[in-house]
């Protein structure tokens, strides 16, 4: 029997030795990614960063492998797996919007943390140490704009434009596209707004059927997490009320979901945040630290969805001509 549990000991030393082995990072370089849930913005913004810091490892001749967590959307799940990339000891970590940032931030001191699709890390990210990163801050200015061209197309009579912005009051992001948004309509004139939040997945058909939205020509929808993994909910309401939904980027205007944009590329949005993140292990201290986005804004109408819910081509031609040179 001594023997025998001699024996048994001794392989289960020797698979945890493997284990252990196993689990100790191969590559040259290794980062962390903390991405709080899944939706096409998100999804791009990680796949533009990898490709960039893959592409700068490779001509340098080093391999890097990429550490990939994503929390569904469940806040203490992001607070476990942050927790787990910082144990890791990685040699830099992107958090990839406002909570999973902060989870990071949060729980490290010593490695290097970049954030992207965070839209005011000055006041999201504040007192969490020294924050870098880029920000997915919207040309809000223009979408209120695309709002106005789109109803004005679809209703040449309106003299006012009643706007339900449809958000997630708990997202301080979407809540400061929302200010600005508002501020911009005040500074157009001929809009009345009216605010529609809900805080999870299951109060959005509620809300969309309260009496506030009565009367509305338009829907705008930030860049808000909740509503973009959530943009067939609000489909579902606008199609059958032939109401047009602005989004904050291209990615919630997939099929059944929103109607047009003008907006930031999640896609080269990561690509701006991978070039930091190369500066950051090249051992240098980036010059501009904080950074708004500054590639090429894009765009997009989904024809099917707006034929939908009830565009006629003609109009849909007309929105294109007023906003395809922006």
């Amino acid at each position: 029997m001594k023997k025998l549990l001699a024996v048994i000991l001794a392989v289960v030393l020797a698979l945890s030795v493997t284990t252990l082995v196993a689990c100790q990072p191969t590559a040259d370089i290794n980062v962390g990614i903390l991405q709080v849930a899944t939706h096409t913005a998100l999804d791009g913004a990680r796949q533009g960063f990898k490709e960039v810091v893959q592409a700068w490892a490779d001509e340098v001749g080093k391999t890097v492998a990429f550490h990939e967590q994503n929390a569904n959307g469940d806040p203490n799940n992001e607070t476990t797996l942050a927790q787990t990339l910082v144990a890791q000891n990685h040699d830099l970590l992107l958090g990839i919007a406002t909570s999973s940032a902060q989870a990071l931030y949060s729980n490290t001191q010593s490695i290097p943390v970049l954030y992207t699709a965070v839209t005011n890390p000055a006041v999201d990210l504040a007192g969490l140490g020294t924050i870098q990163g880029v920000s997915d801050m919207n040309p809000v200015a223009q979408q209120i704009q695309l709002v106005k061209t789109v109803v004005e197309a679809m209703h040449p009579e309106k003299e006012t434009i009643k706007l339900a912005f449809v958000f997630n009051g708990s997202e301080t992001n979407s809540l400061e596209q929302v200010n600005l948004a508002k501020a911009e309509c005040a500074r157009l004139g001929g809009f009345t707004t009216v605010d529609v939040t809900a805080s999870s997945s299951n109060d959005i058909a509620t809300a969309l059927a309260s009496n506030q939205m009565q009367a509305v020509d338009c829907i705008y929808v930030p860049t808000d997490n909740l509503m973009a993994e959530n943009m067939n909910i609000i489909y579902a309401y606008s199609t059958p009320n032939n109401i047009p939904v602005i989004c904050g980027e291209s990615g919630m205007c997939d099929a059944g979901e929103g109607t047009a944009t003008f907006g930031i590329d999640y896609y080269l949005l990561g690509q701006q945040v991978g070039e930091m993140a190369i500066e950051i292990l090249e051992g240098k201290t980036l010059d501009n630290p904080n950074q708004f986005y500054t590639r090429q804004c894009e765009f997009f109408i989904n024809e099917e969805n707006a034929l939908a819910m009830g565009m006629t081509q003609t109009q849909i031609d007309q929105i294109k001509d007023a906003f395809q040179g922006e």
